[in-house]
């Protein structure tokens, strides 16, 4: 991504001047010369033109009038940028990084601007719907605040909905939102009907009020999960008589519900954000689905539209509507935004462009309503990388949750809903495995550190697939043979995947995977190579397990050193009970420490006790395999030895 910055300023203050052509711009394009600008309008001659595009309260005709002269305005503007013209000669895609502060050009509709001159495309095409010159546009306002933040992978969407005078989508936004929550969503627990559990990651706001919203976002961050993501869908509106005032959100009121309350920016905004003694709390995204939530209303006005003052407020992304929008137009913009957001991990600017691909219509500008004001943190480029990796991370485990609950409750369903579930469970492993085989290839400049990541959860996902394949064989018994063929196929490209991993960059995970599935596969770890990655797995789990700054750390350290234990004896004759009998023992201390853990870090278990149970299931999880599934698929003496050491640990641990 090839991000150009361009800043366009003027003397004096950034509100209460109309446009003017006489009035002098200078623009800003990275280390180039400022460039002079003029703006070849007048104001009246913009509010005339702006209300053809307020398709609502105007015929066809008069829309197709607005949108021609905004395109021949705005596309000179973009022409005048010759330092644009020079940056833009790249095969990247191009992020214009629009700032702006005075408020006359603010209220310009930059998003329908054709392609300028010097790009492929030209005249004809729109900018940021131009299939040979990938372009993407964000606004941003200048403005003192941190540039450093999480960016969200992991949503918690707050969908907040009000209706005091006229009806909203809800049910059609409910829906959509759902839909993508979906695939984040464990299945409920003591439930056999296999149903997502929403609750965690999603949050419906009835009818709601200022009030109301402050009380759900101060309770979410009460329970320690503040929203990551705010949508909001109400009706926009200007409550005055003049055009020209603000225009505010129309929400229900504190005290009475069936009484409109017109919100301003400001209000929004401390009813978004909450501060105690230490931090700010801000989701990271707030949409603001309603019309004219990013209209700037008059330019005498210092607080700018609703987008902006929340942007400037602390919110670092404000997804708004500078128009009338659609109400099929509103549900496509969720649909599209939040599945390339939130599944697909895409770069966010890209999801505009794809989201306003999505929204074209010839007959409806809501592909140039759509207005994004964004400040992204410095490495956004290293955040997105890193969350595309936790998100199918997060896929693999659910598919793993889903995998579990189908085969718990297996016998409790009707065998035709059996089949239906567990192919729904392979489709999610498959998609696990092709979005990190796709990920892994076009990444080309994926940091070292990321490596053994990677290919330990492509190592982790095979697994899981030849667990499921294994699994299958017993609830379809005439496919036992293929299913087990299969099974031992994805055991060994697992088996690949670990190997490549540590050889990529060493590291004790990788390693004993490697290891154990060798054990399995071979039933022995007695070659040389494998005994040396026994050894340096030792030292690095070692190693780990004195890291006393970092409990997790220490926990999985202990993981690793109780299957290498547990391994031992295979590296000599399998039936050497001395050696077997020290290597359970030893395994056993560690699997105590582990799942002792809590009471050992009791004074960080606010902090860490998530993980500390991912831990746990993850190890236990592990050693059942050498009970309920090796055995039984790879029969053998060095296996049969590793279950009834098993055995004796749980039965030793209660289990």
């Amino acid at each position: 991504m090839h991000t150009v910055t361009i800043e366009i300023l003027r003397t004096g203050e950034s509100h209460n001047f109309e446009l003017s052509k006489q009035r002098k711009y200078i623009a800003l394009c990275g280390s180039y010369p400022h460039v002079d600008l003029s703006i070849d309008c007048e104001q009246a001659t913009f509010s005339k033109y702006k209300k053809k595009l307020r398709y609502f309260d105007s015929d066809e005709r008069q829309r197709q009038e607005g949108i021609r002269f905004f395109e021949q305005l705005l596309t000179k503007i973009f022409d005048d940028l010759e330092p644009l013209r020079i940056e833009g000669q790249t095969e990247d895609w191009l992020h214009l990084r629009l700032v702006i502060s005075p408020r006359e050009l603010a209220q310009l509709p930059f998003e329908i601007a054709l392609t300028p001159k010097g790009f492929r495309g030209y005249p004809l095409k729109r900018f940021l719907l131009n299939p040979q010159r990938l372009t993407t546009l964000t606004r941003e306002v200048r403005q003192v605040g941190p540039l450093r933040y999480n960016w969200p992978y992991k949503p918690r969407i707050l969908f907040v909905w009000a209706d005091p005078c006229a009806e909203v989508p809800h049910r059609e936004h409910s829906e959509a939102l759902i839909e993508i929550v979906k695939h984040f969503a464990h299945p409920i627990k003591n439930n056999a009907e296999p149903i997502p559990d929403l609750t965690p990651w999603f949050t419906i706001l009835r009818k709601a009020s200022l009030k109301s919203l402050k009380n759900e976002v101060k309770s979410a961050i009460k329970e320690g999960n503040p929203f990551t993501h705010i949508h909001l869908l109400a009706h926009g509106n200007n409550p005055g008589t003049d055009e020209d005032e603000a225009f505010k959100l129309i929400l229900h009121d504190d005290e009475n519900p069936s009484e409109v309350h017109y919100a301003n920016g400001e209000e929004l905004a401390i009813s978004i954000l909450a501060t105690d003694s230490v931090q700010t709390f801000f989701p990271a995204i707030v949409t603001l689905i309603a019309c004219d939530s990013s209209n700037e209303g008059s330019i005498s006005l210092p607080a700018g539209s609703l987008a902006q003052q929340l942007h400037q407020s602390g919110v670092p992304c404000v997804l708004a509507s500078q128009f009338p929008l659609s109400v099929e137009g509103s549900v496509k913009l969720v649909s599209t935004l939040y599945q390339k957001l939130l599944i697909n991990c895409d770069d966010p600017r890209i999801a505009l462009y794809q989201t306003r691909n999505d929204l074209f219509n010839s007959n409806i500008h809501d592909w140039a309503s759509l207005v994004a004001y964004i400040r992204f943190p410095e490495d956004i480029n290293e955040q997105l990388k890193d969350n595309h990796l936790k998100i199918l991370l997060h896929a693999l485990k659910t598919a793993n949750a889903w995998s579990d609950h189908v085969l718990q409750y297996k016998d409790e369903l009707a065998p035709e809903r059996n089949a239906v579930w567990f192919k729904d469970v392979g489709e999610r492993l498959d998609k696990a495995i092709k979005d990190l085989e796709f990920l892994l290839k076009t990444d080309i400049h994926q940091k070292k550190e990321r490596f053994a990541e990677h290919y330990g959860l492509l190592g982790s996902a095979f697994k899981r697939k030849a667990e499921h394949l294994f699994r299958m064989a017993d609830i379809l018994p005439e496919k036992t043979n293929t299913f087990i063929t299969e099974s031992k196929k994805a055991l060994a490209f697992s088996r690949e995947w670990y190997f490549r991993g540590y050889d990529k960059q060493k590291n004790h995970w990788t390693a004993v995977q490697f290891l154990s599935l060798s054990a399995i596969i071979n039933g022995s770890l007695t070659n040389t190579e494998e005994r040396d990655i026994w050894t340096i797995a030792k030292i690095f789990a070692e190693t780990d397990a004195r890291e006393i700054n970092d409990p997790i750390t220490r926990i999985w350290a202990w993981g690793t050193l109780a299957e290498l234990c547990f391994l031992s004896p295979l590296k000599y004759s399998p039936d050497e009970k001395e050696i077997n009998t020290q290597a359970k023992e030893e395994a056993l201390n560690y699997l105590k420490k582990i799942f002792n853990a809590q009471f050992t870090f009791i004074d960080e278990i606010q902090k860490i006790d998530g993980d500390i149970k991912f831990a746990q299931d993850s190890t236990l999880s592990q050693f059942k395999r050498y009970v309920d599934w090796w055995p039984k698929m790879i029969p053998s003496p060095s296996i049969y030895l590793l279950k009834e050491m098993a055995k004796e640990i749980f039965k030793e641990l209660n289990i």
